[in-house]
């Protein structure tokens, strides 16, 4: 057992290293093979509470979800050419008599051979 800093919400093993999402949007990423420390420490990019974290197949990053109807693609890499490359985009909204319903992304999953990811929502959407 590892004490993490806050609530966990979402946990995901990526290779070597686990990701879990705890409340106050914080992000801890551990190294199996040493777990005297913590590997690192972010906050998350997205705004409000973390749903779902997904590992990459490739091991070099993750795909984390919230309830705001958010995915965020994070990367383990600190570089900056490799946070470049992060982004976050909107999904599972409905838009009603222009009024905009979102919904929490609840989960994620990769296709190993294609390295995309499919989410599903509250919308009762994938």
């Amino acid at each position: 057992s590892y004490l993490q800093p806050d609530v966990v919400l979402a946990l995901s093993v990526c290779g070597d290293k686990f990701v879990v999402g705890t409340a106050k949007r914080k992000v801890c990423i551990w190294d199996l093979r040493n777990m005297a420390g913590m590997f690192q420490r972010r906050e998350s990019s997205l705004k409000y509470q973390t749903r779902c974290i997904k590992g990459f197949p490739n091991e070099q990053g993750y795909v984390l979800s919230s309830i705001e109807g958010r995915v965020a693609v994070e990367y383990l890499d600190t570089t900056p050419e490799a946070q470049k490359k992060k982004y976050a985009f909107k999904c599972h909204r409905i838009k009603e008599n222009n009024v905009e319903h979102i919904y929490p992304v609840n989960a994620i999953s990769f296709h190993s051979g294609y390295n995309t990811f499919a989410t599903g929502g509250s919308d009762g959407y994938v």
